[in-house]
């Protein structure tokens, strides 16, 4: 099987709307988020949208021409987007699974709430071209890309714990070169979560303006997810393995970490 290749200018933004540092990078990408709520507000018929409007307005929004393909999906949850590839494994953008109505396959408004942690996603994805990078690299390696997924969703997800044995266990008997980009994606996906939970107050405040609503007893504090902790230990443990591979001066196992 040839090996993924990356069409940059469907899948990231120039840098000169991206340039700053990650946490500049990451408010930008949620700006442009609610930038895009307010500009789909006024495309809804009847409260639904076509998919291809959805679409249009996405890319008008990012100001690019990314790729972006629609799938119906009533699992509609945080990270929930996938790259898109082509028969010759070249991605060229991204595909969304989202609910849709079960009669005109369109897009309902009430669904604002879930979709717009997909186009947050999106929007990480954009303003930060090494986090679908990552993910292209361990699948060129052949490195274990399901079980950290799966590792991931058991041991860093929302408000699971993470203890360090579990990590350790994980990472045993894999080389230096794997463990270093199996971290390097658990760091990313921790990081593209914050920064989804960061603007769902923001997005929410703009739904109940919207449809003149309230939500009631919602909790917006997710300090009990510990992200800073668990990037803590995920930064610890890389740093270890760096100078363990820098000791045996082999570069080409550390420095896929810069």
């Amino acid at each position: 099987m040839s090996k993924i290749k990356i069409i940059r200018e469907k899948t990231s933004l120039p840098l000169s709307i991206s340039r700053g540092t990650l946490q500049e990078r990451l408010q930008k990408a949620r700006e442009y988020n609610l930038r895009f709520f307010d500009n789909l507000q006024d495309k809804f018929e009847k409260r639904e949208m076509k998919p291809s409007v959805f679409k249009r307005t996405l890319q008008e929004t990012a100001g690019t021409k990314t790729g972006i393909e629609i799938f119906s999906s009533d699992n509609c949850e945080i990270n929930n987007i996938t790259p898109l590839l082509t028969q010759k494994n070249i991605v060229r953008g991204f595909c969304f699974f989202m609910p849709l109505s079960f009669f005109y396959n369109k897009i309902r408004k009430s669904d604002t709430g879930k979709f717009m942690k997909q186009t947050q996603e999106f929007f990480n994805e954009i303003f930060n071209p090494k986090f679908l990078a990552r993910k292209v690299s361990i699948s060129n390696k052949m490195h274990d890309l399901d079980g950290t997924q799966i590792f991931y969703l058991k041991n860093l997800e929302g408000k699971r714990v993470l203890k360090e044995p579990n990590l350790e266990a994980f990472l045993h008997n894999k080389t230096y070169e794997e463990q270093i980009n199996l971290l390097q994606y658990l760091r990313y996906k921790i990081i593209g979560e914050q920064n989804i939970r960061r603007v769902e107050y923001d997005v929410d405040k703009r739904i109940e303006k919207a449809e003149n609503l309230r939500f009631v007893n919602k909790n917006y504090d997710f300090s009990d997810c510990k992200y800073n902790e668990k990037l803590a230990v995920i930064n610890r443990k890389l740093a270890q393995i760096i100078q363990k591979a820098r000791q045996i001066n082999d570069y080409s196992l550390w420095r896929t970490s810069l």
